[in-house]
């Protein structure tokens, strides 16, 4: 076999090996009981570059194909943002488009997501919708709260300007199992809004979140489901 093998993966449930994986078959990766995507992967690819790993995972989820992307960093590295985890994901998803065909929808995660957490404390700080004293929606489930929080602020650009890229427009299918952050544990000031007259002590500030691709060309092209 030529060509590198890539996996996107959950950081939290795969260990970086040192070796090289150019060549190699990957480990399996079994999603986490009860996670958004639980279904037994079909497709594994794996890529490694300077130290970090870029995995996808692609298996049949509610009759969609659904992608787990995941990166990680060898000891002593720093994790990279999202912007550099997209472009090592790139060669990956190109991939599996040329091997699958490009599929009208994708269910997608991605692991961590290293700027979204601040990103939605802030929006939660500054939105009617969250109590600062508890850090929950003032009304409604907190999962569809913080979809319409991800969604009304825009708050995953690098996802969607990469998709875009790919032929694919972006958007929230569901998220589940919000976290709740005391802001005084985070380490830059509150952020300070127009209006506001309290402290915001709790703050949603994460959740497992699933995103939906839809192809924007209206045909069906070759692969397509």
């Amino acid at each position: 076999m030529t060509r590198c093998h890539a996996i996107l993966f959950m950081a939290s449930a795969l260990v970086l090996t040192a070796s090289s994986s150019c060549g190699q078959s990957a480990p399996p990766i079994t999603p986490a009981p009860g996670g958004a995507l639980a279904k037994p992967p079909v497709t594994r690819y794996i890529r490694s570059a300077g130290g970090y790993e870029a995995r996808l995972v692609a298996g049949d989820h509610r009759n969609v194909l659904a992608l787990t992307l995941a990166s990680a960093a060898a000891p002593g590295l720093p994790p990279l943002p999202m912007t550099e985890r997209l472009e090592m994901w790139r060669p990956l998803v190109e991939q599996l488009f040329r091997e699958r065909g490009r599929q009208l929808e994708y269910l997608v995660t991605v692991g961590e997501y290293p700027e979204l957490k601040r990103r939605i404390i802030d929006a939660a700080a500054c939105s009617d919708e969250w109590d600062p004293s508890t850090g929950q929606p003032r009304g409604g489930r907190p999962d569809e709260a913080i979809k319409d929080l991800l969604t009304q602020a825009e708050l995953y650009p690098e996802i969607g300007a990469f998709f875009t890229s790919l032929g694919y427009a972006t958007s929230i299918d569901h998220a589940e199992g919000v976290m709740i952050c005391r802001t005084d544990a985070i380490d830059r000031p509150a952020v300070r809004c127009s209006g506001m007259t309290g402290v915001v002590a709790m703050a949603p500030c994460g959740a497992s979140i699933v995103f939906k691709l839809t192809r924007r060309d209206s045909g069906r092209g070759e692969g397509a489901r």
